[in-house]
């Protein structure tokens, strides 16, 4: 289970939050429904296609944030 000190609980929430915030950025893209995979230094997408296996880890990490982030504390 989630076992996190409670004077470290809002330290944590703050980072679960701005990790899924990043995440969601890479969801702006011309094409609806798609992400991308890198960006650049200068946070411009790169050019590349997306990969499909991509979607397995995104779907983990936000299940993962939804199960996890109300356990703590801001």
């Amino acid at each position: 289970g989630l076992e996190v000190p409670t004077d470290r609980q809002a330290a944590f929430a703050l980072s679960a939050d701005q990790a899924l915030e990043a995440l969601f950025g890479y969801f702006q893209t011309p094409v609806k429904g798609l992400w991308q995979d890198a960006r650049q230094e200068n946070g411009e997408s790169t050019k590349q296609d997306p990969k499909a296996s991509s979607l397995y880890h995104i779907i983990n990490a936000i299940d993962e944030y939804v199960t996890l982030r109300p356990r703590l504390k801001d």
